[in-house]
Parts: structure tokens; C-alpha cells; sequence
């Protein structure tokens, strides 16, 4: 039977992108086992580099390919792929030649050079899956202080406001662990009846997952780009709340400005909330997976 190993350096948002793809793959080949491991000691890396066996405990299947995603676990996963003669799948610009790598999966936003064993991807991969969907739900998610936007508290609570004042479905929202206290205490201040402020830390696991499959409508502050994919992959119809540029060249600013041209999301920049527009669900997990075993990936 086949495996999958994931090398992950415990960052959600990277493991995240990992299991997305396995999943993925998983949905196409069912047989196909899943394992995950952490990058591996130094002394495990130079017993590698001589073809020794590392003294970490690790997964029992042998690996048919690995799977990695930020800059802590390139080296295990190349030094374990030779080691495994198992295939390697990055995801994100590496910080190694891209050419060690037998695969590679990025982001359009960070305009990967063209390649045969390159695939460019919209936005980073995830888990999401679309479900039927609640009538009349909606969700609202917020990011906070960011390299690449700075948050406006006055305007971003005033946009809420609008949103859940013209909108009367039943709106739950959720800050992340970069959203300020004081924006949430101003929001849960102005006591709207169809607005329920959810901590994400006090939910259970896999909240988020299920409403956000579950939900009809999504809006997004446009610093939080993971989440803004996580729902178009979800099929929600979803708007951006804008917030100011920081200066400087910003990458993932420019992706959030391309789903705009494209009509994919909503950019909510005044008093009252645009429209939103139906859009496909994104479903790049499933591309991308389909792409790597067109191309060899498992033969």
C-alpha cells in the first residue's frame, strides 16, 4: 500500500496546505495511507546524507512521496526522499534550489518561474469542502495586524456594522489570534441581535471548517488571504472588507487584487456592502493532485 509522509514544522497554516493535498490525493487513490512527521534532528540529517539510517522514530509504511510546506522542512524531506527513493512535493517558494525538488506547488501571487514540474496554484492549497448550504447563514472572519495591510479598527468596525445592519441572516464572528481584544470588544459593544461573536480559541475542533462549509455567505478582512481562499474553496459567496496597503511590494495583495478583476469576491472600500456574486468553489487541492499523478506522481 502507498503513503504519503508530510513533513511539517507545526505552523497550522503550512500543515494546513499539506493535508490539503493528501487528502486530495487520498480522495483519488482511497488505498493511499497518510502519515506526518517533524523535521528531523541534525545528527538524523548527517546519518542521511551518508545513507545511514536516522535514529528518529519514523512511520512504519515506506513513502511513496513527501510532502512539505515552509522553510524548516525542506531539508528532511530531500534528505528523505533520497533516502526513501520517494518523490518530493514543495509547496511555497522554497528557500532551496527549486530544482532539488521532483515537484513544486505555488502560488500565482508569488510568480513562480515556468517549469514542467512546476504547477502554479490560486492561492495557497487547504481542506475545505464544500456541504449543503444553511439558508440564511453567514459568516464573518477577521485577521488583524499584518506586514501587508494596516488594520483600521474604526473603519473595519463601521463596515461590520453596515454588513449585519443591511444583511438580517444570522451572522457568527470570528476573530484569529492576530485580531486585537479592543476590535472585538467594540464590535460585541454595539449589541446587533443577528451578530454572534464566536472566540475562535473557545470553539470546538473543526468549527471553522464546518461553518464556513456550511455558509451561504462569507466576508473576509482582505489581510487574512488563507481564509479568503478557504472560503471560495468552501463555495461560499464571499466579499473582502478592504483595509489601507501597507507600502512596499506586496505579493499577496496582489492575488486579493486579481480575485477582484475576476469577479470572484466582493471589495467592500465604502459606506454600504456591494452585492455578492456567485462564484464556482475552488478546487485546487483536487487540480493540484490530479496534475502531480498525471505527471508520475505514485507510479
Amino acid at each position: 500500500m502507498a503513503a504519503i509522509w508530510i513533513v511539517s514544522d507545526g505552523k497550522p497554516g503550512h500543515l494546513n496546505q499539506s493535508l490539503g493535498l493528501a487528502e486530495a490525493l487520498q480522495r483519488l487513490r482511497p488505498n493511499l495511507e497518510i502519515a506526518t512527521l517533524s523535521p528531523l534532528a541534525r545528527r538524523d540529517l548527517l546519518a542521511l546524507l551518508v545513507r545511514r539510517a536516522p535514529r528518529s522514530l519514523l512511520p512504519d509504511s515506506k513513502p511513496a512521496a513527501l510532502l512539505c510546506a515552509g522553510h524548516a522542512t525542506h531539508l528532511t524531506t530531500l534528505l528523505l526522499a533520497r533516502y526513501c527513493a520517494a518523490s518530493s512535493v514543495v509547496m511555497m517558494r522554497p528557500s532551496l534550489p527549486l530544482s532539488w525538488f521532483d515537484y513544486a506547488l505555488l502560488p500565482c501571487h508569488d510568480h513562480p518561474p515556468q517549469h514542467s514540474k512546476l504547477l502554479q496554484t490560486e492561492g495557497a492549497l487547504n481542506r475545505m469542502q464544500p456541504a449543503a448550504k444553511r439558508p440564511d447563514s453567514g459568516v464573518i472572519l477577521l485577521g488583524g495586524a499584518s506586514r501587508h495591510y494596516h488594520w483600521d479598527e474604526p473603519q473595519l468596525v463601521a463596515k461590520v456594522a453596515a454588513l449585519v445592519g443591511s444583511d438580517q441572516r444570522h451572522w457568527q464572528l470570528s476573530g484569529s489570534r492576530r485580531t486585537p481584544a479592543s476590535t472585538l470588544n467594540a464590535l460585541a459593544a454595539l449589541n446587533l441581535p443577528n451578530l454572534q461573536i464566536c472566540l475562535l480559541e473557545s470553539q470546538p475542533d473543526g468549527w471553522l471548517v464546518d461553518q464556513l462549509s456550511h455558509s451561504e455567505r462569507c466576508w473576509v478582512s482582505c489581510d487574512s488571504v488563507s481564509m479568503v481562499y478557504e472560503a471560495l474553496t468552501a463555495g461560499c459567496n464571499t466579499g473582502l472588507f478592504a483595509l489601507p496597503e501597507k507600502g512596499g511590494k506586496n505579493r499577496l495583495a496582489e492575488g486579493i487584487k486579481a480575485l477582484r478583476a475576476s469577479g470572484q469576491v466582493a471589495w467592500f472600500d465604502g459606506a454600504l456592502p456591494p452585492p455578492l456574486n456567485p462564484a464556482p468553489a475552488l478546487a485546487e487541492a483536487e487540480r493540484a493532485a490530479s496534475w502531480l499523478l498525471s505527471h508520475g506522481l505514485l507510479t
